[in-house]
């Protein structure tokens, strides 16, 4: 086989756990499935170039995390001989998941079954791999998603994690990024194999308490239906943005109807897009070390307070409100992250990768970058594409922009790294494809 042919496989399998358990996102403490909604997939992407295999997996829960990512990759490498490295790991980022990240009951259990179907769906991937050509290109969508801070009619800006606008909402800070991004590898023997980036939070079943894949799932099953693909979507840079289903007055209040509009927007760009040459299939990745977000960090005890009641009475109790009051704290999350990043120390490591395939590139990001830099980043790539996937190999919650950090809302309460981080990591992942 020539080396510098490029081949691509798909596999997928079912990921839906048969018992209850913990649901991630929301009132996650209180939410254990009662049902499901639509089934969670693993789905893994097999890319073959030469002697470089990699497995490029999006897989319908809210996080990778450690905890699961390490054995999963440790568990797919034995099973299939691909170097534990090239196994690449990122989440769809549905807030209807099992909740992984924890150990609680029916999770721990969920786990092996987890790991043997990621296992079965890449030998199904590297068993279907075949000759590909590359295609790439985006379509701009329209009322699916929006950033989720707004200003106020007083000029100030609100920042809320689920669309709230009762405070008396003006206009939002910025532009939403609605641009979805494609990549098809055609092969003449065997469908096509379509992959997807969309910055939006898979939020629309809030508290519910059914396993969903969200919008994922519906716009997945939409597009296969109606052409001759099968599909993988990635989570794009949507830390800071969600379904449109919260802006006032739109329609898109269903999580299926928002996945077929978008899988509309999909099907009608897929005629349109560019072939481009793959000539080298590599990986590159940079360990560069970030300063902890100490904001507040004086206001530690406080913090701790403030969670022992929350353990005891419950977020929303009077006693936590009271509390809250006159404490010099926006909200329970900064109380409960100002704990978590007080332990971290001054400084830890991020780790951006990229996998190249010579004139386009995956953008793998750990934690939830935000639209801003998910746009520089496109709008900056010295290739034909930089195709953003996020939510990868074990990390989780916001890197938040310097804008953020400013107005002190939501995601800047909880972000894990220093003003600055999510900017100086948008200049590395474009240095790293001009190399």
């Amino acid at each position: 086989m020539d080396k510098k042919i490029l081949l691509a496989g798909f596999g997928r399998k079912d990921i839906t756990p048969d018992k209850p358990v913990h649901i991630a996102g929301g009132n996650w403490r209180g939410r254990v499935s009662e049902g499901v909604l639509d089934p969670l997939m693993t789905t893994c992407v097999a890319l073959k170039m030469g002697d470089a295999t990699y497995l490029l997996y999006t897989l319908d829960l809210k996080v990778t995390t450690k905890n699961i990512t390490n054995p999963a990759r440790a568990y797919i490498s034995r099973a299939t001989g691909v170097p534990e490295e090239n196994v690449l790991l990122t989440a769809t980022h549905t807030h209807s998941s099992v909740a992984t990240r924890y150990t609680w009951d029916g999770v721990e259990e969920y786990k092996d079954f987890f790991y043997e179907a990621c296992a079965q769906a890449a030998k199904e991937a590297l068993d279907d791999l075949a000759e590909a050509e590359l295609f790439v290109g985006s379509t701009q969508t329209d009322g699916l998603t929006f950033v989720r801070h707004y200003r106020m009619n007083d000029g100030s800006v609100s920042g809320s994690a689920f669309g709230n606008t009762s405070s008396g909402y003006k206009c939002h800070v910025r532009p939403s990024d609605g641009q979805l991004q494609l990549v098809k590898l055609c092969r003449e023997s065997k469908k096509d194999i379509v992959l997807l980036s969309f910055p939006c939070h898979g939020t629309f079943q809030g508290n519910g308490k059914v396993l969903s894949a969200d919008w994922v799932g519906p716009a997945r099953d939409h597009i296969e239906a109606n052409s001759n693909s099968l599909v993988a979507i990635f989570q794009g840079a949507s830390g800071d943005q969600t379904p449109g289903s919260r802006i006032p007055g739109l329609a898109f209040t269903d999580y299926a109807l928002h996945g077929q509009k978008l899988g509309d927007y999909a099907i009608a760009a897929l005629p349109g897009l560019k072939k481009i040459q793959a000539t080298k299939l590599e990986q590159k990745r940079r360990n560069i070390i970030y300063p902890v977000n100490k904001k507040n960090m004086d206001k530690l005890a406080i913090a701790k307070e403030v969670m022992e009641l929350v353990a005891k009475h419950g977020a929303t109790s009077q006693e936590v409100k009271d509390k809250m009051k006159g404490s010099g704290l926006a909200s329970r999350y900064e109380a409960n992250w100002l704990i978590v990043r007080s332990k971290a120390g001054d400084e830890t490591d991020i780790e951006p990768c990229i996998l190249s395939l010579g004139s386009m590139a995956f953008v793998l990001a750990p934690y939830e970058m935000f639209s801003e830099q998910g746009k520089y980043i496109k709008e900056n790539c010295p290739l034909e594409q930089a195709f953003i996937a996020t939510c990868f190999d074990g990390s989780f919650n916001y890197i938040a922009s310097k804008e953020c950090f400013d107005y002190d809302c939501y995601e800047s309460q909880c972000c894990y790294f220093a003003r600055g981080t999510a900017e100086d990591l948008a200049d590395i992942y474009v240095d790293m494809m001009k190399e």
